[in-house]
């Protein structure tokens, strides 16, 4: 008598020979541990799994049918049955999950992209047939490989060829060395920037951009008197000093320069006049290009123009700060926001108020499709006849694409207009407009125009936390509402909900977006929770109605109450935002970890949303358990010095000391981030900073800095002279240093002593940049890591 399941499978007449077209049933028998065979039609309970299996998708009986005919041939028993057994139970939930394997597509082809820009260097060209070499493979034939993991292996192999094809398609010519001349170019972007406006220019035909470069985009900060009416396409003429781009300030940081390489931009720099608009005849920037390269640049020009007279009247209206938030959430300019507001914000876990996104744009949808329906209810005839969604959702999409262009289309705004725009569309055609699909085909169409913004931390939040939230309300949904039913009866149940559904949508976000946070940023907002219990709903029901309210009213001069409407509005956000950031402990700062372990937790994160089946989301597990390791394993730098040879800082447990707190603060502030530190302390202030204990960095008053890291075998100086030409007496310590590295501008006497390990030239710290000093405390070993070595020799690191 045959005991346990019966399932069917297609039997080898002998091992090594063609597969026969006979369908029949194997039975695996625990008692004996083998796996018997009986024809389909002989018993009843084989008939009815039969019709099952038959049920089951192709994929799912070949991998069925695989793990059955290796019991079969192997006579496995005891708990090799058992794997088995549950290989089958993933055989089963794969084969249910089935519709879900297309949300992959985004997640293979970021894994592509992100292979790519981990590379140290530059992959060659013929890469890009890789997707095509692999599908000419597929369709001769691969026998011992099934379908979806080639087509898995595809579409990685074309996120990295696309991100290749961007970077050859770019091609950017970058500057040199640094350079003070007359700029002249036509204006590509324009954008407040504090005090002044950040402009980009590009080069015209009739003149070269640079006098002796070929860079064609240049970015510079203006804070000199220019025209009040400057627009995109205006040619003009500035003097200014330009610098090659920027380097990292830690080794395997945030890199400016890569992704100014990527924007085209070659070259930085701030003028050193007034900007001078020119003709365009005069400054060689004439008419070029077709028709349609002037027609969209007249439209960029008159967007440019609308979201400039936007502001100006804002501001005309509201309050200083009140108008900076005002200005942010209608026209995507936050230069006009105070810096001190920003923290703020950022602190309080308000910061994604000021990126214009799903938030801002599903308010502006519902609002005009709610009023559009209301309008034509009061038409009884059409009302009658017709279904007023659709046209209510054709008004909230021209409606959102208007918003998308004055607020400057960003990468956020940019997935939240295709999110929306295809909810309409669904909408229109009577299908759910919330899905995991929609997320997933926006963030696939952005990969394949742009992939570089995958290494944007905006692209990289926005999506986690849209994603989050889609897919923990999919799962709430399949279960039994979480509201008791006392409270879904009570009178106030409607705002109980809201501030519950808020609450929940709140919480699934932070945790989203928490690793992202740790990883670019190096901090958490512990009360963002309590934050955005008030600053939502503000926003929401009185912020962006009132926005909305005066962007119609402008055209007729009426926009006054409605942005005084807003401005109480930004006023409470405002004040919300710096009453939490003020709080004891608001800001949780963590060391960051490495790219791996954040690729690691995407993966962990996206198996467990994609997937239904309980025993297939186990598999996130496993990068999960991974990336704990490579967290773990990180090791963190003991000493950094700058490359400008003015900074020098040791890492002491959790303190961050520093021989100055002046000297290049931008590297200072990217160490403190990067090491998780909330500030540092100057060497010879410990009784001010209130730490008792002489600090392990000191400094002599001719310019020398030596830090002493204990280990096992003795301590390790490493040290850096900024002096001119030393005495004796500075220089008697010098035969126990390991490192010492020279400053610029720093010399050392013929004669003086060398340290024993390494000496660090000023052209090698130069062209190197920021060291970084990693002393193995068992050991005593010191290895160093440039920020050059980090960046790799890439086409933005030339």
């Amino acid at each position: 008598m045959l005991v346990g399941r019966a399932f069917p499978f297609r039997c080898l007449p002998g091992r090594g020979r063609a597969w026969s077209k006979n369908t029949r049933t194997a039975a695996l028998n625990p008692a004996c541990g083998l796996a018997c065979e009986t024809r389909s039609g002989e018993n009843r309970p084989a008939r009815e799994i039969k019709r099952g299996w038959h049920r089951m998708p192709w994929r799912g009986r070949q991998f069925r049918f695989a793990i059955d005919t290796i019991a079969r041939e192997a006579s496995w028993s005891g708990s090799r049955l058992l794997a088995i057994m549950r290989l089958r139970a993933w055989a089963d939930s794969l084969a249910a999950d089935r519709d879900r394997l297309p949300l992959w597509i985004p997640i293979l082809l970021a894994l592509g992209i992100a292979g790519y820009f981990a590379m140290p260097i530059e992959p060659p060209g013929v890469l890009l047939l890789a997707p095509a070499l692999i599908l000419l493979v597929w369709w001769g034939g691969w026998p011992t490989v099934w379908p979806v993991p080639r087509l898995a292996a595809v579409i990685v192999f074309a996120g990295f060829a696309l991100a290749k094809w961007q970077v050859v398609r770019l091609d950017t010519p970058v500057l040199r060395a640094p350079l003070t001349t007359t700029a002249w170019g036509r204006i590509d972007a324009l954008a407040p920037a504090g005090r002044g406006w950040r402009i980009t220019l590009a080069s015209c035909p009739g003149h070269p951009l640079l006098r002796g470069s070929f860079v064609q985009r240049v970015e510079l900060a203006v804070r000199t008197p220019a025209p009040a009416d400057l627009a995109l396409g205006d040619a003009v003429r500035v003097f200014a000093h330009i610098t090659p781009l920027a380097r990292p300030r830690y080794p395997g940081g945030y890199d400016p320069g890569r992704r100014y390489w990527l924007r085209g931009i070659g070259a930085t720099g701030h003028a050193l006049g007034p900007v001078h608009r020119l003709a365009p005849e005069a400054g060689g920037c004439g008419p070029d290009g077709g028709w349609a390269v002037r027609v969209v640049r007249d439209l960029r020009r008159r967007i440019s123009r609308l979201r400039i007279a936007i502001a100006t009247r804002v501001r005309a209206v509201l309050p200083v700060r009140e108008a900076g938030l005002a200005v942010a959430l209608l026209t995507g300019q936050r230069g006009w926001l105070a810096r001190e507001d920003v923290s703020a914000m950022r602190d309080a876990g308000l910061a994604h108020l000021l990126a214009i996104s799903g938030l801002h744009l599903g308010l502006v949808a519902v609002t005009v499709f709610w009023l559009v329906r209301l309008l034509l209810a009061l038409l009884p005839r059409y009302a009658d006849a017709h279904d007023g969604k659709r046209p209510a959702a054709l008004a909230a999409l021209a409606a959102i694409t208007v918003y998308l262009l004055i607020s400057g289309a960003s990468i956020a705004t940019t997935r939240a207009f295709v999110m929306t725009g295809l909810g309409l569309l669904a909408v229109m055609l009577r299908r759910d407009p919330f899905s995991l699909r929609l997320l997933a085909f926006a963030a696939t169409v952005l990969l394949i125009i742009r992939p570089s913004d995958l290494l944007e931390p905006g692209f990289q939040m926005s999506f986690a936390a849209v994603a989050a939230l889609i897919g923990v309300y999919e799962m709430l949904a399949r279960r039994r509402s979480l509201l008791p039913a006392t409270l879904a009866t009570a009178p106030g149940r409607r705002v109980f909900r809201y501030l519950a559904a808020v609450m929940v949508t709140t919480i699934i976000a932070e945790l989203a977006i928490a690793p992202f946070a740790v990883h670019h940023f190096g901090t958490i907002a512990r009360y963002g929770l309590l934050a955005n219990l008030i600053a939502v709903p503000v926003t929401a029901f009185l912020v962006m109605p009132a926005g909305l309210a005066a962007l119609l009213l402008m055209p007729l001069g009426w926009e006054r109450p409605a942005l005084w409407l807003m401005g109480q509005g930004t006023r409470l956000v405002l004040a919300t935002a710096h009453a939490v950031a003020g709080l004891p402990g608001a800001v949780w700062h963590l060391p960051g970890f490495p790219a791996a372990a954040l690729l690691l937790l995407v993966l962990a994160g996206s198996a467990a949303l994609v997937w239904r089946a309980p025993v297939l989301k186990s598999t996130a597990l496993l990068p999960l358990a991974a990336a704990l390791v490579v967290i773990a394993r990180t090791p963190w730098p003991d000493v950094l010095v700058g490359e400008a040879g003015k900074l020098m800082a040791m890492r002491d447990g959790s303190l961050l000391w520093v021989n100055s707190r002046r000297a290049e603060r931008g590297s200072r502030l990217a160490w403190e981030r990067a090491l998780g530190m909330a500030t540092s302390f100057r060497f010879d202030r410990p009784a001010r900073n209130g730490i008792s204990g002489m600090a392990p960095l000191s400094c002599t008053k001719e310019g020398l800095c030596v830090a002493s890291v204990p280990t096992a075998a003795g301590e390790r100086h490493i040290a850096l002279w900024a002096g001119g030409e030393p005495g004796s007496s500075t220089f008697l310590p010098c035969r126990r240093l390991d490192v010492l590295i020279l400053a610029p501008r720093a010399r050392l006497p013929e004669g003086a002593c060398r340290p024993m390990d390494r000496l660090i030239l000023p052209e090698e710290l130069r062209r190197e940049g920021v060291h970084a000093f990693f002393v193995d405390r068992a050991q005593g070993t010191i290895r160093l890591r440039t920020a050059r070595m980090a960046r790799g020799l890439r086409p933005w690191s030339r």
